[in-house]
């Protein structure tokens, strides 16, 4: 499966696609408190997965925030103690779901969901 998310401050969106493209599911939420736009993706990831991964299977997640890709790949360290909380909780559901879960960084232009914030 292939997944976009993104996150504004008052919202957070995400497309989910099966391996040849095909959209299965969208969507945006608005949030009832303001969040940072990595916060955001962090959050449109866990409701992604939590709600619409299928136990075991494999998600390759497109964000444009280089911060969420390179510390969900273990490439840069979680500093901040709120993104930490973030990131634990999205290992807790991607372990408790077996998921196998990658990230890359996209252009801001290319994230899908990014569209639907627009």
């Amino acid at each position: 499966m292939k997944a976009w998310v993104d996150g504004s401050t008052t919202r957070i969106a995400y497309v989910l696609c099966d391996c040849s493209g095909v959209v299965l599911s969208k969507q945006v939420v608005r949030l009832d408190h303001k969040v940072t736009g990595n916060e955001g993706e962090y959050l449109a990831a866990m409701l992604m997965l939590a709600h619409e991964a299928p136990e075991g299977c494999g998600v390759h997640i497109f964000c444009d925030s280089l911060l969420v890709a390179k510390q969900m790949s273990g490439e840069f360290r979680v500093r901040k103690p709120n993104m930490r909380c973030l990131k634990a909780e999205l290992d807790s559901i991607i372990r408790s779901l077996k998921l196998t879960v990658t990230f890359e960084w996209i252009p801001r232009e290319a994230n899908q969901a990014g569209w639907l914030l627009e």
